[in-house]
């Protein structure tokens, strides 16, 4: 999960430039629907690419299925798809956290919203996770919606944490926890993400797995710990906090799969048994 930039990209232009060439399957078809595919694309902007608010448009079949092709291949007037998604495969998913971006989702599907399957504001560098939540973008209530990486600035803040819970041994209970109150307003829309998208990759193995090797060698996950030396709850709680200002850094995200875990480490009670962890442990733990 991640706020990231809008690619600088004239989509306009490109559906202007598509529209009027001749030589592919989709004209002139689609230059009798372009004025609706612009007023379409203009709404989605004008609402952020809310899933609540935007209604997908009745298009004729054979104009969808041109829309959903020239996505999948796309011709020289839509060459940035191929650019968005080979510059951004290293990055964390934007919409699930998780280490990796080798292709685009679709924010709004274009299985049901094929009038954006080729626009720039509805192409979301991300992992796999899309297949996963498949046409899942609102729930019960105009509230509960998938999150949009490029219009919603609270994935700029540290929306998930790893929740732990004792007792606190080889391989305690580890669950997702919203960070902000249920009172803000944004909370049924970051509920809904985290359920619809985040919950369906493997980030609770990842998780896991970082518990056992904290379990086995602390100093492996909070690397500014120091083998062999005796440790104070303090010395533990700021070695936390500058491992996750490091990993916010390196990731260039608050909700990346592996800062989730560490944000789930200040807590005071885990705290504690850490000091007792690192302290009391075999040597064979540092």
């Amino acid at each position: 999960m991640n706020k990231i930039q809008l690619p600088d990209h004239d989509d306009y232009k490109a559906l202007f430039e598509l529209a009027r060439n001749s030589q592919i399957k989709s004209y002139p078809k689609l230059l009798a629907e372009e004025a609706e595919i612009i007023a379409s694309y203009t709404n989605y902007l004008r609402n952020n690419g809310n899933a609540s608010i935007i209604q997908p448009k009745n298009i004729e079949d054979d104009i969808a299925a041109f829309l959903r092709h020239h996505y999948e291949s796309p011709p020289k007037e839509l060459s940035f798809i191929r650019k968005l998604r080979k510059s951004s495969a290293h990055k964390v998913c934007a919409m699930c956290g998780s280490f990796g971006s080798e292709t685009l989702d679709h924010v709004l599907p274009r299985a049901s919203y094929p009038e954006f399957s080729i626009f720039a504001a509805n192409l979301v560098p991300a992992c796999p996770c899309n297949s996963l939540r498949s046409e899942d973008i609102t729930g019960t209530s105009a509230e509960e919606r998938i999150l949009h990486p490029y219009f919603d600035d609270c994935l700029a803040d540290r929306l998930l944490a790893a929740r732990i819970d004792p007792p606190f041994g080889e391989a305690p209970s580890i669950a997702l926890e919203i960070c902000i109150p249920p009172t803000e307003p944004l909370y049924p829309a970051v509920k809904f993400h985290v359920s619809a998208t985040v919950q369906k990759t493997a980030i609770l193995g990842h998780l896991d797995s970082m518990w056992a090797s904290l379990w086995r060698r602390p100093p492996d996950i909070i690397p500014t710990l120091e083998d062999g030396t005796p440790v104070t709850a303090l010395n533990i709680e700021r070695a936390i906090q500058r491992e996750l200002s490091r990993l916010d850094s390196v990731h260039d995200s608050r909700n990346n799969w592996d800062s989730i875990f560490m944000a789930g480490l200040e807590n005071e009670q885990l705290i504690d048994w850490l000091v007792n962890h690192i302290n009391n442990g075999p040597p064979t733990l540092l």
